[in-house]
């Protein structure tokens, strides 16, 4: 310890003083902080005297464009994965009432064919309106299956399609479009299919082909002010995906033949 003595005559002692804050007025504002001296955001701490940001502001993140086409295919996707499992298990219901051997009875009957029928059609849905990612394929036997669920009754369709798999998108569009031509189709028609990997075409021979020009307008990529039913959706759909793929669709029609060809989709 260091002692000494004052002018007056007093003994001092220096480590009275070590920490005593000095009452200055400069460093007093500078010392006596309001705020901490590192904040959030990059602003500068007025109350401590800094003159510069403490971090960068970094920049604004851009966010992820989505066109209306892929929110409404991916809202078909999540409806058809919610649905398709409750309806599953009613099909698996049935099969285990139906399964020991006993004569059905007509409401169970009528349950099974109902179920059957939705499963059906939310396989091609699932297709047809739902979520195609780039460069995904599709086992050909469920592009088959998903287009026998389509028709029934008075449609058939007969298709010849390559390979073991395709494109998803191609899946998507050529269903789109069965959709839009069995708008045309008020008694029904026999339809063919033939594709390769970026082109297919559809002819189909009928009774009377209905005039659907003001709805096929908007496919040809003409401005119009109709407005669609919901079971007239697959038309603006359809325009839509020719218009992301850089497709081009032909139309050839008669009182009792229809005929479309689709090219351009690059696979």
């Amino acid at each position: 310890m260091f002692l000494h003595k004052g002018d007056n005559g007093t003994i001092n002692d220096d480590f009275t003083h070590m920490f005593k804050v000095n009452r200055d007025t400069i460093p007093d504002n500078r010392l006596d902080l309001t705020h901490p001296p590192v904040v959030l955001g990059g602003v500068p701490d007025q109350g401590a005297g800094l003159k510069e940001n403490v971090q960068h502001d970094l920049p604004p993140r851009k966010p992820t464009a989505m066109t209306d086409q892929d929110i409404t295919a991916l809202v078909s996707s999540r409806i058809c994965h919610d649905l398709i499992s409750p309806i599953g298990a009613i099909s698996n219901g049935v099969e285990l009432l139906t399964g020991d051997g006993t004569a059905v009875s007509p409401e169970l009957g009528m349950i099974g064919d109902s179920v059957t029928s939705a499963t059906d059609r939310l396989k091609c849905f699932r297709v047809a309106f739902g979520a195609a990612p780039a460069r995904a394929e599709l086992p050909v036997a469920e592009v088959l299956s998903a287009i026998e669920a389509l028709f029934g009754g008075r449609s058939s369709v007969q298709c010849s399609l390559p390979g073991n798999a395709m494109s998803r998108m191609m899946a998507k569009t050529m269903l789109l479009t069965l959709l839009c031509q069995e708008k045309c189709l008020p008694m029904g028609g026999q339809t063919s299919v033939t594709a390769d990997a970026s082109s297919f075409r559809l002819h189909t021979v009928t009774t009377r082909v209905k005039d659907c020009e003001a709805l096929w307008a908007v496919v040809d990529g003409h401005t119009t002010d109709t407005e669609f039913t919901p079971g007239e959706v697959q038309f603006p759909l359809l325009a839509q995906v020719l218009k992301h793929t850089g497709g081009n669709l032909l139309r050839e029609s008669s009182e009792d033949t229809l005929s479309i060809e689709v090219t351009g989709l690059g696979g």
